[in-house]
């Protein structure tokens, strides 16, 4: 199992540059951890924490792809409709993506109702 120490390797592993790699860290969270060597911190990760952030992204990308979205009538529709100006993009497609980890996290229980006063 390789080690990679350090922003420069972790990005030359994943192919991308360091602003790319601090970047997806923070949205969709790429697997690395901060560690201190001496004096300083530097980030660190290894092929199997890359190895599992990959696979979760590929499940999420699944997910995304294959989900089943509901039409206005109530028809389950197989493809994501496409956007309202016609360009083909599922509703948000354009906006900013939940991170891999939160695959299978569980929903947020929702609030008791609160009762206004009188």
């Amino acid at each position: 199992m390789a080690e990679y120490i350090g922003l420069v390797a972790i990005s030359k592993r994943l192919g991308i540059g360091r602003t790319t790699l601090l970047r997806w860290h923070e949205r969709f969270g790429v697997l690395m951890y901060p560690r201190h060597r001496g004096p300083r911190r530097v980030w660190y990760s290894n092929d199997t924490l890359i190895a599992a952030w990959e696979m979760a992204r590929c499940r999420v990308a699944h997910v995304e792809k294959y989900a089943r979205v509901k039409g206005t009538d109530g028809r389950v529709l197989r493809h994501r409709p496409k956007d309202t100006n016609g360009a083909g993009m599922a509703p948000g497609a354009h906006e900013h993506r939940a991170p891999a980890r939160d695959l299978e996290a569980a929903p947020a229980p929702s609030a008791p109702p609160v009762d206004a006063p009188r």
